[in-house]
């Protein structure tokens, strides 16, 4: 059909009838549907706001238990001991039969949680907080009451866990659709008492169910009168719940009472490191005395994630500030945090740090970056004992460091390496780090007779190994 004819049918219906038209349509299909109220969200939303539906907690509950046993059904119908093997299209590389196995249910899971989830998503967008919360509540309980019979463990060790975490991917990727938007007071009322009655009928004993939904409430709740709502939900007789940190804070933070904020977030340090680093904020500001104490604590649960933090907040050069340093310096291998280390230890200490260290690519670094050669070299040589291609020392960089200043004991040490590696070691990848070690010593040596000459003795080793001369002719050590 032609632009022109359509535009000429369209004119000739009269709009009344247009209008029955489109309005079939739209009830008829759920997506259409959803796409009008999107193009008139504006509209939507104030007449949702105006809205009373009918609520009763009991009829909530019940129809949560409903739709729940219906997903479970569902969930349960699945079966992942049969694979189906006919829906395979092949892949670009070779995969083991365990492999297709896993793709193939994880597959039929995506595509049910895709189905399910559908409803959700929408109503993080556009529906009332009450749906929001029954809805996901119903999905819970059903995943939770499955039978999915993956005896396999083609999805993972427990098929409902692999659901469970689609449920949460879902959340993280949607749940900012309730960021700003206005709910009514009665709304959030019966949102937050579906929520602590359903905790207390079916989870009263297990946090997760708490920590799945913490989200949801955490984005919605912008207001303290909001606040109050689900503080007032949770307070009241037999619903003794624990709100999980962020969303604690959030509630206790609205309410505007500092000593309940701090006395909350008191009761779950460490649990968090958002929340406990809130905390460890306010002592800074007001217990300075309260902040070095707790340093401590706060840094061995929480580690590297830390180490900055502290460093630029704890009392310079005390014993922990000391030992932050020492560690961060450690974690990230950096000569700048050396440098900061050393401006509060003598040389001794410094030389007792870098002994101490584990990792040997970053002793050899900090070696190097000390003038500490006769142990750069000691540390290379022992790593050249017994399997010494893999030594856990990146033996390239360490040469690197070294050869500038030792050119002779660097040349010792790359023939050691590579007479010690082919004589016990095969492969392409063998090879071609063996053409770089050579490569370096040609860089940095010139034309060393030496270095020509053991460059050539390692291309004609006997046996004939083609594929190192091969490597050895692509780094540019010989001539093809």
């Amino acid at each position: 059909m032609s632009q022109e004819l359509f535009d000429e049918l369209f004119k000739s219906i009269s709009e009344k009838r247009k209008l029955e038209y489109f309005s079939l349509l739209l009830k008829s299909d759920t997506m259409l549907s959803l796409k009008f109220v999107d193009y008139f969200l504006k509209e939507y939303e104030q007449l949702r706001m105006k809205a009373a539906p009918s609520f009763s907690l009991e009829d909530s509950l019940e129809s949560i238990k409903t739709q729940a046993h219906d997903i479970a059904s569902e969930l349960s119908e699945l079966d992942f001991e049969e694979p189906d093997w006919e829906s395979w299209e092949g892949s670009s590389h070779y995969m083991e039969e365990w492999e297709v196995a896993q793709q193939l249910a994880e597959e039929e899971a995506d595509e049910f949680w895709g189905n399910c989830s559908i409803k959700l998503i929408g109503l993080l967008e556009r529906g009332d907080l009450t749906d929001v919360v029954e809805e996901f509540a119903s999905i819970y309980l059903g995943i939770s009451r499955a039978e999915i019979n993956d005896p396999n463990n083609d999805l993972s060790d427990s098929a409902n866990d692999y659901f469970f975490s689609a449920l949460s991917e879902t959340i993280k990727q949607s749940v900012h659709s309730l960021e700003g938007r206005p709910f009514a007071i009665r709304d959030f009322e019966n949102a937050c008492n579906v929520f602590v009655s359903f905790n207390n009928l079916h989870f009263k004993d297990d946090d997760e169910f708490i920590d799945a939904i913490a989200p949801i409430f955490t984005t919605a709740i912008q207001n303290k009168s909001q606040a109050e709502i689900l503080w007032k939900a949770k307070q009241k007789p037999g619903n003794d719940i624990q709100l999980p940190p962020g969303l604690l804070n959030k509630v206790t933070k609205l309410l505007g009472d500092t000593n309940l904020w701090i006395e909350s977030l008191e009761s779950c340090f460490l649990e968090d490191f958002d929340t406990s680093k809130e905390l460890m904020d306010y002592y800074y500001d007001h217990n300075r005395e309260k902040f070095e104490e707790e340093a401590i604590r706060f840094e061995t649960k929480f580690g590297r994630s830390t180490h900055i933090y502290l460093i630029e907040k704890l009392k310079p050069g005390t014993a922990f500030h000391v030992e932050v340093l020492g560690k961060h310096a450690q974690n990230t291998g950096s000569t700048d945090d050396l440098e900061q280390l050393k401006k509060h230890i003598d040389a001794n200490e410094l030389g007792h740090f870098i002994d101490s260290l584990h990792d040997k690519n970053t002793k050899a670094e900090f070696l190097a970056h000390e003038k500490a050669f006769d142990k750069l070299i000691v540390l290379i040589e022992t790593s050249l004992v017994g399997n010494s291609f893999y030594s856990g020392l990146d033996f390239e960089a360490a040469i690197s460091l070294l050869i500038k200043d030792r050119p002779t004991e660097a040349w010792r040490l790359i023939k050691k390496k590579v007479n010690s590696v082919l004589k016990d070691q095969r492969g392409r990848d063998v090879y071609a780090s063996i053409a770089k070690w050579l490569k370096l010593a040609q860089n940095n040596l010139g034309l060393n007779i030496d270095v020509s000459t053991f460059i050539m003795e390692t291309y004609t080793h006997k046996p004939n190994l083609p594929a190192l001369k091969d490597e050895m002719r692509k780094a540019g050590l010989v001539k093809p």
